[in-house]
């Protein structure tokens, strides 16, 4: 008798994602399924997999059967194309990976996005409500995605709270010690609701007032910096202390090698479902800081990082990430512990196996 078959999809390319797919590849892998991938074919450029299992031909979600599964990852028209296909032809079984339920108009607005991309967000709301409407099970990544769903959304079907799901890429004969780390790091992608501009502000002033010279302020990110925030930093081009890798999209070993090289990462966002930069830098064993806007279950507070508060004052910065500089192999080792019991997927593999043979 066959293996059952399940299908991983996601058709957005970021490179971000990739990491969450792999885990998710191996955990269905090791439960005994055949596991292929129907996603964006610019994930081959850095996959290190047998690009034979995955591709982005409709036939994949046809072939599969009574038994089989299919797991989706992220919103997009193409992925409830595939779901529809599904429901109607097949009678496989469909999660629904729901990282970001679509909150209310008042708090993107609040969180400094403008009419226009808010707008565009509700837009997006509305395929994830059909995507929602098409899943025979749903996975929300955090308490505040769970609050918000059952805030926002009608649905009768089997959910559960499971962290996103990440493979183990470091491990821990890799995990650098301070004296080889150089970076306060942003990471990821640029948006509103992420404070760049608080991070910009900061560094900008750390730079002008020789402010912890010892480290290197990085900006990691595959999108354009806005021209108003770049214009701060127009006076701290060519300075060794300041490193920009901006515009083009990253691989997942770049990103793996700045998350390694990092002190403390930015992650003091002014809202946040749950964060993909978090778990990432728990699990290089990189501390975080975080403002008091985007608490979760997954950080403590003086043991995998430091908050701040919501004002952003410089002297609050300053001293998040001196604390973490003073004090290192302390963080260091309750972030890689999170990580390990938390988003490791064989941590969560137990979990998501009983929401799918419910």
């Amino acid at each position: 008798m066959s293996a059952p078959k399940s299908l991983i999809v996601s058709h957005n390319y970021n490179p971000g994602h990739y990491s969450h797919l792999i885990a998710n590849q191996k955990l269905l892998s090791e439960a005994g399924y055949d596991c292929r991938f129907h996603w964006n074919e610019s994930f081959n450029r850095f996959s290190q997999h047998d690009s034979s299992n995955a591709g982005n031909s409709l036939r994949a979600v046809v072939d599969l059967k009574q038994g089989d599964l299919m797991v989706v990852w992220f919103p997009s028209l193409r992925a409830l194309f595939d779901m529809a296909i599904a429901k109607i032809f097949t009678r496989a079984k469909i999660i629904y990976i729901f990282h970001e339920p679509v909150d209310s108009v008042r708090a993107y607005l609040a969180s400094g996005f403008g009419l226009l991309k808010t707008a565009r967000i509700m837009l997006i709301s509305v395929v994830n409500r059909l995507l929602v409407a098409f899943s025979d099970k749903i996975v929300l990544p955090s308490d505040n995605a769970y609050k918000v769903f059952n805030s926002k959304y009608s649905y009768g079907g089997e959910t559960a709270k499971i962290s996103l799901m990440f493979d183990d890429e470091c491990g821990t004969n890799q995990i650098l010690d301070i004296n080889k780390r150089k970076f306060v790091a942003y990471i990821g992608t640029i948006a509103e609701d992420h404070a760049f501009d608080e991070y910009i502000k900061f560094i900008s002033y750390a730079l002008k007032n020789n402010i912890l010279p010892e480290v290197t302020f990085l900006i990691a990110t595959r999108s354009e910096l806005p021209p108003d925030l770049a214009a701060k930093l127009v006076d701290f081009m060519g300075n060794d202390r300041l490193k920009i890798v901006s515009g083009k999209p990253l691989s997942n070993d770049e990103i793996n090698i700045y998350f390694s090289q990092s002190i403390v990462v930015w992650n003091a966002y002014r809202r946040s479902m749950q964060s993909g930069v978090l778990p990432k830098a728990f699990m290089f064993g990189t501390p975080v800081i975080i403002s008091e806007n985007n608490r979760s279950e997954y950080f403590v507070n003086n043991e995998t990082g430091v908050e701040i508060s919501k004002n952003y004052k410089e002297d609050e910065i300053y001293d998040a990430i001196t604390r973490v500089k003073t004090d290192f192999a302390f963080y260091s080792h309750f972030c890689r512990e999170r990580f390990l019991n938390c988003f490791y997927y064989k941590a969560l593999s137990e979990d998501f196996m009983l929401l799918v043979n419910q």
